[in-house]
């Protein structure tokens, strides 16, 4: 015949289970967003654009997309990051003709059979 203690375990195990899978999920929620990624454009006025990103994986490609807001597609790449998971470069995208071009759209996608979107940024044509 089963005792208290028995009666106290099977009631605890469940209890346990999930403050453990809570605890794991805050713990996973918190390193995502310490390696979250950054991923940013500042054009001029002569319409060069610095490209900068962090928290990407090390000495990876991926495949850079720029479309002015006409939607006109300017330009496209396979860009390297750092060995740490850095981006730099420094485009110059142009302007799609008949179209008073007021910004660009800058988007990051893997290279493979389902390229997947990483990162998007919208920069404003200063000029």
């Amino acid at each position: 015949m089963p005792g208290l203690s028995d009666t106290l375990e099977i009631t605890m195990r469940p209890k346990i289970l999930i403050v453990l899978g809570v605890l794991f999920a805050a713990v996973s929620m918190q390193a995502a967003r310490s390696t979250a990624l950054k991923f940013s454009v500042l054009c001029n006025g002569a319409d060069s654009c610095a490209v900068t990103g962090s928290g990407f994986a090390p000495n990876a490609s991926y495949q850079l997309g720029v479309t002015d807001n006409c939607g006109a597609f300017l330009f496209g790449s396979a860009v390297n990051t750092s060995n740490t998971g850095n981006l730099s470069l420094t485009i110059s995208p142009g302007e799609s003709s008949g179209c008073d071009v007021k910004g660009w759209t800058f988007t990051l996608f893997t290279i493979g059979r389902k390229p997947l979107q990483v990162a998007t940024f919208v920069a404003s044509d200063p000029d």
